[in-house]
């Protein structure tokens, strides 16, 4: 898994520096690990969730979290 989410961060943060700035590199190395381990991924900032629909990666704010906790 490890050099798949490499690739996969090497591709997310090409895209982050050219197409959507706002995420940091420690973003793009979340977004690669959820991307390649199908994990969802929580965050509150906006532009971090813009590069997860991008690349179809399941992500959803905090409070989304929370109300599925709560209906679990």
């Amino acid at each position: 898994d490890r050099k798949a989410i490499d690739e996969a961060f090497t591709f997310i943060w090409e895209h982050i520096q050219t197409e959507q700035p706002g995420p940091s590199r420690v973003d793009a190395i979340h977004l690669a690990h959820a991307f390649v381990l199908q994990i969802p991924l929580v965050s509150d900032d906006r532009d971090l969730l813009e590069v997860a629909k991008t690349f179809d990666i399941q992500a959803m704010k905090s409070l989304d979290l929370l109300r599925l906790m709560v209906d679990c």
